[in-house]
């Protein structure tokens, strides 16, 4: 992040900045880096960033397949072997403690068949799920999915059916999972740190939208 603020939309390459997906920036790490707390490890502060070059979706794809974590036998058993041990279910989706847990990023290689999506709370919303369990149900932030409208952000239906599509064409599919920000439900509970789909990726073509 650059110094003590987080990437906006700004720093989008459409945007005029350098970011997109399969975009090679190079990174200029500020002199004094602060301690990264876990979960989110993978933080770093930097004072700048350079565009370098765009990966084609063959070479994304390829790029992704070496970054995916190892099937450890079963999705939740992967999972555990990115975030920790200390990821659980917590009632449709899957939590870490505040503080604790390894990571905060990783991906996972999945049938495309085994991934299912649906649309709630009036399009406004998609959640996924894993096939890990009954009733899952994890939030989908892929930015790709969504649009502005006014203040706020509603599903995008064009490339939501676009994807959907692309997923029934594909025979595998790489997902990129995150922990949120720790944060509570109602005010005294314990915060935990939420999993979430960041990014979706079918084999045929992982760049499937890149106008961001």
């Amino acid at each position: 992040m650059p110094m003590s603020r987080r990437l906006s939309l700004e720093n989008l390459r459409s945007q005029g900045g350098a970011f997109a997906l399969g975009a090679e920036v190079e990174l200029s790490l500020a002199s004094k880096e602060s301690l990264p707390s876990p979960p989110h490890v993978e933080d770093r502060v930097f004072a700048g960033y350079c565009y370098l070059s765009q990966l084609n979706s063959e070479d994304f794809w390829q790029l992704l397949k070496e970054h995916c974590a190892p099937d450890m036998g079963s999705i939740e058993s992967t999972l555990q072997s990115i975030f920790g041990v200390e990821l659980r279910r917590h009632g449709r989706t899957w939590i870490v403690p505040e503080g604790k847990g390894k990571a905060s990023l990783g991906e996972i290689k999945l049938k495309s068949r085994d991934l299912r999506l649906s649309l709630e709370q009036e399009y406004d919303d998609i959640r996924a799920s894993l096939g890990i369990g009954e009733n899952e149900s994890i939030a989908v932030n892929d930015l790709r999915l969504y649009k502005c409208k006014g203040t706020c952000w509603e599903v995008d239906l064009v490339h939501f059916n676009r994807l959907q599509e692309l997923l029934k064409q594909s025979g595998e599919v790489i997902i990129s999972l995150g922990l949120t920000r720790p944060w509570s439900k109602a005010e005294g509970e314990k915060r935990f740190n939420w999993l979430q789909v960041n990014n979706i990726y079918p084999d045929q073509d992982p760049l499937f939208r890149t106008d961001l």
